[in-house]
């Protein structure tokens, strides 16, 4: 949301989002009233598998239109909420209320906690000395935190950020927070603000 509230500021004009994957490609999108995301039903049949308490859980997906090989109930990596009531422009069409991330972006805690990935960039951008950051989680005990910051001298954001990530994963969870030249990206240039090892690992054997 602090992104779009960005962009929206910077262009003079309000922005839409769309969700999709390149196996399938776009599988919902935003109209002009901005709650949530209009499935497009007449290709796909859009699950929630596992939902926690909060309605969210493991997105599923099937291709309806795909005559090339079939892709049923295609668990896409990501973890997401159906909404629960319809939209006011009268399109009558199911809908994502929201995508938390990519479900291998979650922090878990010893304790079997799960933190979602989309917490830290908005603790990011309350320090406007921190240009981009990311977290990496290596085993359940450790947290590694890279931060890119404007002014590399000022590290008075440190203290406090080590404070409020360490209030949402716990005192069993040890922060090391390092300040960074860069933050890299993936070969396809997409930035993760979120790396979980544990959650590959748990992924995989699961």
């Amino acid at each position: 949301p602090f992104r779009r509230e960005l962009i929206e500021q910077y262009f003079g004009t309000r922005i839409f989002n769309r969700y999709g994957c390149r196996e399938v490609g776009d599988i919902a999108h935003e109209c002009e009233q901005h709650r949530g995301m209009h499935i497009n039903m007449e290709r796909f049949i859009v699950e929630i598998d596992n939902p926690d308490e909060r309605g969210v859980g493991e997105i599923l997906v099937t291709d309806l239109e795909n005559l090339g090989f079939p892709i049923i109930r295609y668990k896409i990596g990501d973890r997401g909420k159906l909404a629960t009531t319809a939209c006011t422009c009268g399109r009558g069409l199911s809908m994502l209320a929201t995508v938390d991330g990519r479900s291998l972006d979650l922090i878990i805690t010893p304790d079997g906690k799960k933190v979602s990935g989309e917490l830290f960039p908005h603790l990011f951008k309350d320090y406007p000395n921190i240009i981009t950051g990311q977290v990496i989680q290596e085993d359940l005990q450790h947290l590694n935190v890279l931060i890119q910051l404007a002014n590399p001298a000022d590290r008075d954001c440190i203290d406090q950020l080590s404070e409020k990530i360490g209030q949402v994963v716990g005192p069993a969870i040890t922060l090391d927070i390092k300040v960074v030249d860069r933050i890299a990206v993936t070969r396809t240039g997409k930035y993760r603000p979120v790396i979980s090892k544990v959650a590959e690992q748990l992924e995989q054997e699961g």
